[in-house]
């Protein structure tokens, strides 16, 4: 047993520095690796085939793939983001003069 938390201290140690590693809580264990991490390697094995499968969902006319797919290609700005509220706010501001003139 004191072997196994002298081999896990050695692990979470830097072995140049011999100062702790980052996410060292100090307990008898090194750092976990997060279930994020997990996801992400199996995501990561499996990516060509999840790629063509969001492309084919694309091309049978699937909104919501296409979606995905653009913002992934083509992200949305957060200036182009302002922008648009400008243009909606003036937009706005044109309607409601037309309102008052009833025209529309």
């Amino acid at each position: 047993m004191a072997k196994a938390k002298d081999n896990a201290r050695a692990k979470a140690r830097d072995p140049d520095t011999g100062k702790f590693l980052p996410g060292w809580k100090g307990g008898g264990r090194p750092p976990k690796q997060s279930p994020d991490e997990d996801i992400r390697k199996l995501l990561y094995s499996k990516a060509p085939e999840l790629v063509q499968r969001a492309i084919n969902l694309v091309l049978e006319g699937d909104i919501a793939a296409l979606r995905m797919c653009m913002d992934r290609v083509w992200p949305v700005r957060s200036v182009q983001v302002e922008e648009m509220q400008e243009q909606i706010v003036e937009l706005r501001e044109q309607i409601e003069r037309l309102r008052r003139l009833r025209v529309v």
